[in-house]
């Protein structure tokens, strides 16, 4: 092998390592945008998901029971916690748990709180779902019940 051949063998290992130092790069900036862009893999949605629901059924059971000051509490736990998590593909589950939380406090009598949440409840399905869809006018005649009782 001559001294002009070897020079041709070392760059092409160059090429090889720099093409394994680019894919690795990649790779950790790809999972530097995942963190900063706050992208959830499906498990940690379903888990979100399922304490949500969880929180949601437990203020059922309290609702059910009378005790609307702990289902209101329950609710506007699940709430907060719908804020954070229904976003992106999740979004359209967010304008039932407000909703549901705007009920409670219709049923408790306590009208004045309901009104701004089902405002946002029928804004959210509205811009969500569209203005004709039942649960829509739903949660907008629960809101003028609302407003109205408010008075």
């Amino acid at each position: 092998m001559s001294s002009v051949d070897q020079p041709a063998t070392k760059p092409r290992n160059s090429n090889v390592r720099f093409v394994i130092l680019f894919l690795l790069l990649l790779g950790v900036l790809a999972l530097v945008v995942k963190f900063w862009s706050g992208q959830r893999s499906v498990s940690e949605r379903r888990r979100d998901t399922t304490a949500i629901f969880r929180l949601e059924h437990k203020a059922n059971q309290a609702r059910m029971g009378g005790d609307f000051d702990t289902a209101i509490d329950f609710q506007k736990q699940a709430l907060d916690q719908a804020r954070v998590v229904f976003v992106g593909p999740d979004a359209e589950q967010l304008p039932r748990v407000v909703e549901t939380y705007g009920t409670f406090l219709m049923q408790a009598g306590r009208h004045d709180e309901a009104v701004p949440i089902l405002d946002e409840a029928v804004t959210l399905y509205t811009r969500t779902f569209g203005a004709e869809k039942p649960a829509t006018k739903a949660a907008r005649s629960k809101l003028d019940r609302a407003r109205e009782a408010a008075k």
